[in-house]
């Protein structure tokens, strides 16, 4: 087993987190118009906007974080969950045509290749897991959860006294 070295985990944070992200909130927002919503934005970081593309922003703080914004929300909890699973699907998606390029010799197989792979599974991983970040923010599993759970769910943590999600 071989570590990243410097390079490849500059690559992996200041490249690839924000293609990873960017791929991920695709997701959310594809399956997202497949249930009738209509999507307000993408953003691709954290911070003061430095580039708008149409729906597309990205701040500052490229290489980290993500979030899709829609004017209305699928109506029925199968939707809102599939819309939450979205971003991870896109995700898988994306390992499953680099393994494919790499198999047929269509691209050779390079570690800054399985760097992306790797990267792309720990975001996988940091999303599925119900938990509220440091932030405040509910991972995509956590919504998973609420949505089956309550039948909708929050991004952000309730600050009420009488929170109906915890």
């Amino acid at each position: 087993m071989t570590f990243m070295n410097i390079k490849e985990i500059i690559i992996a944070i200041f490249i690839f987190m924000p293609i990873i992200t960017l791929i991920h909130e695709i997701g959310h927002a594809c399956i997202s118009k497949l249930f009738g919503c209509k999507i307000k934005k993408i953003v691709i970081g954290k911070g003061k906007t430095i580039v708008r593309l149409g729906f597309l922003e990205i701040r500052k703080i490229y290489f980290f974080a993500g979030r899709y914004e829609a004017y209305n929300g699928a109506k029925t909890r199968t939707g809102r969950v599939m819309v939450h699973i979205g971003g991870v699907l896109f995700n898988l998606f994306s390992i499953l045509i680099v393994i494919v390029l790499i198999s047929n010799e269509i691209f050779r197989s390079h570690r800054l290749l399985i760097v992306f792979i790797n990267m792309s599974i720990y975001v996988i991983i940091a999303c599925i897991i119900p938990i509220t970040y440091l932030d405040g923010s509910n991972s995509d599993g956590k919504q998973i959860y609420h949505t089956i759970k309550y039948g909708e769910s929050v991004f952000r943590k309730r600050k009420e006294k009488n929170e109906s999600f915890k």
